[in-house]
């Protein structure tokens, strides 16, 4: 079948998947408790004439140069007529990628999406796909040389996967392409360029808000100072000491049977989640061979914070239950997951804490945050690289903060949680581990001897490390 034949049954394909699932996209719609809508009448009618659509009101005050900023990135990103090409993006969170027409931030993405395909005379597709079957196509299509899509959206922990079984093209190698671009995200190509190629980037064409944890936390848990979370968030004192005393106090003004801390979805990756937001790496990237970035004694305050959190969290995995019923002070949990706290209680949100007032927040995003990569032995490098650059240059600040009000009006019970929404979506960090722990059994050693030392039962340090440096060296050297 040729190429053109497959674009056309994939255009039909992805236009009908949309149609039969629109309304259960990727992004959510307003709650009741947001449009004041009670599910049996309205109390008053709507205006005769022109319909109009009510927005609901959000204190998020938006940077009024990042429009401006991104247009001019936009318009400065490598360009040419590409003949009305079509590009296709498959992966398990295309939808993210594409207007559904239902969701708050969907006109935005419309607006962003138009751009790009006005600049370059483009059409973007996309089509949802999980990333076994991907794998299994991909891995055919390289084999016989035959045309699967464009751009792979892959989780971050199938990207090993994907390379070791010689199906990612290096994206160093893309024409025109220049990755220090401040419109891709430095810390992902970072941690994903070893040695000399890289794998992959993630930019804000997809929000790393929602694949990012953060600390919630119980209003009703913060005593007589009000506020004083998102002030120590904001002048940068915001540290794991700071947060563990507090949340043993806020427990206390919760009543005898409530605990400090839960730990939601991050669980399985939890002392590796700390020990990055206390500025390690797992596996360097730099210089050009990655190797293990830790030894053994600097694990000894994520084994103090996991543990300390681990002395007060309920038994069993009932934190969320517990955080909306007002039983739990604070709650760590991906910041796309809030909606399910919604309860009794009244909650806020700030960055996860950092070891010291002088160090960055950082933050391990989730294994199935995407990333951007191409298939290996593509014969449109050029269109891809245009299109990667535009449509990470038009998101450029921009659909972050749309994405922060619609966690706004999707997730949060108050309005009072825009600026730290805003921080908490800088804070995503990445690591090369995460994209080969569940490809290769050396560097998941490493990534697992972080939770093991901080649960008192690691090994032999010295033979994990020179498993995972010789695999390492063999592999990107």
């Amino acid at each position: 079948m040729t190429r053109e034949l497959i674009k056309k049954a994939a255009v039909f394909a992805v236009v009908l998947s949309f149609a039969v699932s629109l309304a259960g996209c990727s992004w959510p719609t307003l709650p009741s408790w947001r449009t004041g809508e009670t599910g049996t009448e309205t109390e008053t009618a709507e205006p005769s004439g022109a319909e109009t659509e009510r927005e609901p009101v959000i204190v998020h005050t938006h940077d009024p140069d990042n429009e401006l900023r991104a247009r001019v990135w936009l318009e400065e990103a490598p360009g040419g007529d590409l003949d009305g090409a079509d590009v296709f993006f498959t992966g398990p969170s295309v939808g993210a990628l594409s207007p559904d027409g239902a969701s708050y931030i969907s006109k935005e993405i419309k607006k962003r999406n138009d751009a790009v395909e006005a600049k370059l005379n483009v059409k973007l597709n996309f089509a949802e796909a999980d990333a076994a079957s991907m794998y299994a196509d991909a891995a055919a299509s390289v084999a016989s040389g035959m045309y699967y899509t464009d751009v792979m959206l892959l989780p971050i922990s199938s990207v090993g996967q994907f390379y070791s079984g010689g199906c990612l093209f290096n994206l160093s190698s893309l024409p025109f392409f220049d990755l220090s671009k401040p419109y891709f995200n430095q810390r992902s190509v970072k941690a994903l360029s070893p040695g000399n190629y890289c794998l992959g980037f993630a930019s804000d064409a997809y929000p790393l808000l929602r694949e990012t944890p953060a600390l919630f936390y119980n209003r009703a848990a913060e005593g007589d100072d009000p506020g004083a979370l998102e002030r120590a968030a904001k002048d940068g004192t915001l540290t794991w000491d700071l947060v563990l005393a507090a949340a043993e106090t806020g427990a206390l003004l919760l009543g005898e049977d409530a605990y400090a801390v839960s730990v939601g979805n991050p669980t399985a990756t939890f002392p590796q989640t700390v020990f990055i937001s206390e500025t390690g790496r797992i596996i360097t990237t730099t210089p050009s061979v990655p190797a293990v970035g830790y030894v053994p004694e600097w694990l000894w305050a994520t084994a103090s914070v996991v543990g300390r959190i681990s002395a007060s969290a309920p038994a069993t995995d009932e934190g969320a239950e517990l955080f909306k019923n007002g039983k739990v002070a604070y709650r760590i949990e991906y910041v796309k997951n809030a909606v399910a706290m919604n309860g009794e209680a009244e909650f806020g949100v700030v960055p996860l804490p950092k070891a010291t007032a002088e160090s960055d927040y950082r933050a391990l995003v989730s294994p199935y945050c995407p990333v951007f990569t191409v298939i290996a032995g593509t014969k449109n490098s050029a269109e891809i690289s245009l299109v990667l650059s535009s449509l990470s240059a038009a998101s450029y600040g921009v659909i972050p903060e749309h994405y922060v009000d619609e966690t706004i009006v999707s997730s949060m019970r108050d309005d009072k949680s825009g600026d730290m929404l805003d921080l908490i979506s800088k804070t995503a960090d990445f690591d090369l581990s995460a994209a080969f722990s569940g490809s290769s059994s050396a560097v998941s050693a490493a990534f697992n001897y972080i939770g093991q030392a901080s649960s008192g039962s690691g090994g032999s340090f010295e033979d994990v490390a020179a498993a995972a440096n010789e695999w390492l060296a063999e592999t990107f050297g």
